[in-house]
C-alpha cells in the first residue's frame, strides 16, 4: 500500500518489487495468451522483415510500398500493445482482488476498442507537442503515459466519471519524471537491447533460428517484467491519488 509521503524513488521502488512478484504467477497462468501475443509478434514482424527485403532488392525501390510497410507495423504495434494491457492487465488485477478471470475474450470485448482510442489521443497529443519542440513532447509523454492503463483498468473510467488523458495527469503530478524512464526506456530500449545482442543483427528465422528464437524468448519475458512493474505502478499511483492530503 503506498504512503501519503512516498517519494517518488520510494512508490517506484515498491512497485518493482511489487511487479516481480507477479512475474511467475503471470507466467505460471497466462501462459497460453501470453504465447498466443508473442506468436502473433513474432510471425508478423517476420513476414514484415522478408516483404521489406524484397522491395529493398528491387531496382528501383517502391516508396509507396516502404511507407505501407511502416503504416502496418504502427498500426499493429497500437492494436497488440493496447489488446495485451487489456487481457493481461485484467487477468492480473482479477487474480490480486480475488475475482474470476474475465478471459480474454470478454476483456477485449469490454475494453479493447476504448484502450486503443485512448492510446491514440495520448499519441496524438504528444505528437502535436513534439513537433514543435522535442522536449515538451517528451513532457507529455510521460504526463499521459497512463492513458491506456486508465482505459483498460479504471473502473471509474469504464462508469464515464473520469476522461483517460486527465486522470493520467493527475496521476503523474510531481513524479513524471520516473514515469517517462519507466515507460521509455525500460517498457521500449531494454527489451530491444537484449534481442539484438542475442540475435545480432540477423533478426530472420531461416538464416539464424536459435538467435531469433532465444532473443523473442528474452524479449516476451523482459515486455512481461516491464509490464508488471508498469501494472504495479499505476496501481500504486491510483491508490495514492485517492489519499486525502493533510
Amino acid at each position: 500500500m503506498p504512503l501519503a509521503s512516498d517519494s517518488a524513488f520510494q512508490l517506484a521502488w515498491r512497485s518493482a518489487r511489487d511487479g516481480a512478484a507477479l512475474v511467475w504467477p503471470a507466467l505460471r497462468g497466462l501462459w497460453a495468451p501470453l504465447l498466443l501475443f508473442h506468436g502473433v509478434a513474432f510471425a508478423f514482424a517476420q513476414a514484415v522483415g522478408v516483404t521489406q527485403e524484397r522491395v529493398l532488392a528491387q531496382k528501383s525501390e517502391d516508396l509507396f510500398a516502404l511507407g505501407s510497410l511502416v503504416a502496418a507495423q504502427l498500426l499493429f504495434s497500437f492494436l497488440w500493445t493496447s489488446a495485451y494491457l487489456v487481457v493481461i492487465g485484467r487477468s492480473l488485477t482479477a487474480r490480486l482482488e480475488a475475482r474470476v478471470d474475465p478471459g480474454w475474450r470478454e476483456s477485449l470485448r469490454e475494453a479493447w476498442s476504448q484502450t486503443l482510442i485512448e492510446t491514440l489521443r495520448a499519441w496524438a497529443s504528444v505528437l502535436r507537442w513534439a513537433l514543435a519542440l522535442i522536449l515538451p513532447g517528451g513532457y507529455v509523454f510521460a504526463k499521459l503515459a497512463w492513458s491506456p492503463f486508465v482505459a483498460a483498468l479504471d473502473p471509474a473510467y469504464a462508469s464515464g466519471k473520469v476522461d483517460a488523458l486527465e486522470r493520467s495527469r493527475e496521476l503523474t503530478v510531481g513524479r513524471w519524471w520516473w514515469v517517462s524512464l519507466a515507460v521509455a526506456v525500460l517498457g521500449a530500449a531494454a527489451p530491444e537491447v537484449v534481442g539484438i545482442l542475442v540475435q545480432g543483427s540477423d533478426d530472420r528465422l531461416t538464416t539464424n533460428p536459435v538467435g531469433v528464437l532465444l532473443g523473442e524468448g528474452l524479449t516476451a519475458v523482459l515486455t512481461l517484467v516491464w509490464f508488471a512493474w508498469a501494472f504495479s505502478a499505476f496501481r500504486a499511483l491510483s491508490a495514492r491519488a485517492a489519499i486525502p492530503r493533510a
